[in-house]
């Protein structure tokens, strides 16, 4: 039971970060999604998805093989949205979008 428990921490610390992925899409910006975060992501499920192919342990790979796509996924959103503008009508706190009354004149 307790390497169920176990898989299951392993694949929601994998997981967490990837809610962020539906603000970068919408802000088409990477402000919220800090690179490092993803790199170590992707680079520790692989180097733990290779070892577990190579001692043939099954349930070391599927939470760190998870992590790996999972991983892949925020590199390959970091590399299209890398250069974007950020969106000044986005709103952090509640995640919607707002548009203000007046224009700015910038």
């Amino acid at each position: 039971m307790q390497l169920v428990y176990g898989e299951g921490l392993m694949l929601n610390i994998y997981a967490c970060p990837n809610h962020v992925q539906k603000t970068v899409v919408t802000t088409k910006s990477v402000e919220f999604m800090p690179f490092f975060l993803s790199f170590f992501l992707f680079l520790n499920g692989g180097i733990w998805t290779i070892y577990a192919v190579l001692v043939r342990d099954y349930f070391l790979a599927v939470p760190n093989g998870t992590g790996l796509v999972l991983g892949t996924a925020q590199l390959v959103l970091y590399a299209i949205y890398r250069n974007s503008k950020p969106s000044n009508k986005f709103s952090i706190e509640d995640g919607s979008q707002e548009e203000h009354l007046i224009a700015s004149s910038s």
